[in-house]
Order: structure tokens, then C-alpha cells, then sequence
């Protein structure tokens, strides 16, 4: 059963970086339930399972941007630019964090992320609907000015 509190804390902490639906590093520890400096060492030991398509580092200039803005919490004097997790990243993570908090939080950002693609899909169906009367219209426009130019 989804936890809405759960679920609606998750979406205030899902941000868009490089056109991809990321969350930071230390905001998962904090949903997880991990000190930082823990989950910064699993990763450590098992990057070879987070490809770039799951995790990246913010160069310098995304990491002073969402510290300025207050996008990243519980940073506890953390210097290096953050790691931010994709969907794809967040579901490796759970076989590598093995707590139960992990593993509840996993099932949640899940949800979050497959429900934000399917919104995302229908918005763009939409948008190609629209644009397919736009279309319409303007080639009826430029055949009725065609029309009276040729008049």
C-alpha cells in the first residue's frame, strides 16, 4: 500500500538535471535512512553497477546552483558536487543499500518516476494533437491568402 506522506515527500525531492528526473544522493540517504558518508561508501564499492544512464555527478556549477537555491539538504560539510540518481539509478540502489527503509523507499520513488513518464506521455500526446490542428488551420489560412493573392 502506498505511503502518501512517503510519496509526496519523494516528489519535493525529485528535481530535472540535464533533461533527466533525478534525485540528489543526500536526499536519499535521508529517505533511506543512512548517514551520508554510508551511502556514499556503498556506491563507492559498487560503481561499476551505476553507469552514467544511473547516476552522475552535478559538475561545480549545478552543485553552487541547488546549494544556493536550498535544493540540497543535509550536505554535513560536504564539499564535492553531489551524485544524482536516475530511475534507473534509484532501482539499482536496491541492491545496494539492504536496509528495509531502502527497499520500502525504492517501491515509492518507483511509482513516482513510472507515473511522471506517464503523464510525460500523455502531455506529448496532446501536444502532437494540438499541433495537428494548428497544422490545419494554418494550411486553410495560407490557402485562403494563396487564393485571394491569385485573385
Amino acid at each position: 500500500m502506498p505511503n502518501n506522506n512517503l510519496i509526496n515527500t519523494i516528489r519535493k525531492k525529485v528535481l530535472r538535471i540535464r533533461g533527466h528526473r533525478v534525485i540528489i544522493d543526500t536526499d536519499l540517504a535521508a529517505l533511506y535512512q543512512v548517514r551520508v558518508s554510508v551511502f556514499d561508501q556503498a556506491i563507492r564499492r559498487n560503481i561499476e553497477r551505476l553507469p552514467e544512464d544511473f547516476m552522475f555527478q552535478l559538475n561545480k556549477e549545478e552543485f553552487q546552483l541547488l546549494k544556493s537555491q536550498g535544493s540540497i539538504s543535509g550536505l554535513n560539510g560536504k564539499n564535492r558536487p553531489s551524485f544524482v540518481f536516475t530511475a534507473k539509478g534509484v532501482a539499482m540502489l536496491s541492491s545496494v543499500i539492504k536496509t528495509e527503509m531502502a527497499a520500502r523507499v525504492n517501491m515509492q520513488l518507483m511509482r513516482i518516476f513510472t507515473e511522471q513518464l506517464l503523464l510525460q506521455k500523455k502531455q506529448g500526446h496532446k501536444i502532437e494533437s494540438i499541433g495537428s490542428e494548428v497544422d490545419l488551420k494554418c494550411k486553410a489560412i495560407l490557402g485562403a491568402i494563396k487564393y485571394l493573392i491569385e485573385s
